[in-house]
C-alpha cells in the first residue's frame, strides 16, 4: 500500500492537468529515475501506477497499441518485463505508455481544490488523504 506524501499528492495533481509516462512519474521520490536509488524509485512507480489504475484514478491513453484495454497487472508486468507483443523492452515501455487522470480523479481533485498547477505547491491535504484511504490507495 502506498504512503501518502507530497510526491504522491503532486503526481495526482499533475495527472489531472497533463498526461505522463512512467519515467515522468513521482520525480521527487527517491531522487526519481536519476537518483541514487533508481530501482527503489521504479518499484514505487510501478506500485503507484498499478494501484492508481486499479482504483480508477488514472488510465492509459487510448492508442493503437491497445494499452487502454490492459489490466493494471498487465501494465505493471510490461513495465517490469517489456511489451513482447509490440517488440518493446521494458526501458521503452516506460516512455511509450502514457497515462492521464480519469474523470473520477478530476472530479475528486476539483472538489478538493487541487486541480490547478498552483496546488502542486500546497501542503499535504488531509481531505485528499481521507479520500485516498477510502479508495484503499494509501494506508492510514
Amino acid at each position: 500500500m502506498l504512503k501518502f506524501d507530497i510526491a504522491l499528492q503532486q503526481q495526482l495533481i499533475s495527472a489531472v492537468l497533463d498526461d505522463f509516462s512512467a519515467n515522468d512519474c513521482l520525480p521527487s521520490l527517491h531522487g526519481g529515475q536519476y537518483g541514487d536509488t533508481p530501482t527503489i524509485w521504479r518499484d514505487a512507480v510501478i506500485e503507484f501506477l498499478g494501484d492508481s489504475l486499479a482504483a480508477g484514478l488514472i488510465a492509459p491513453l487510448t492508442s493503437g497499441d491497445g494499452y487502454a484495454s490492459k489490466t493494471p497487472q498487465d501494465i505493471c508486468d510490461m513495465l517490469r518485463l517489456g511489451d513482447l507483443s509490440n517488440g518493446l523492452d521494458a526501458e521503452l515501455v516506460w516512455d511509450v505508455i502514457h497515462f492521464s487522470g480519469t474523470e473520477k480523479l478530476v472530479t475528486m481533485m476539483r472538489d478538493l481544490g487541487l486541480a490547478t498547477w498552483e496546488a502542486r505547491s500546497a501542503s499535504l491535504s488531509p481531505a485528499l488523504k481521507t479520500a485516498l484511504t477510502q479508495l484503499r490507495l494509501v494506508g492510514e
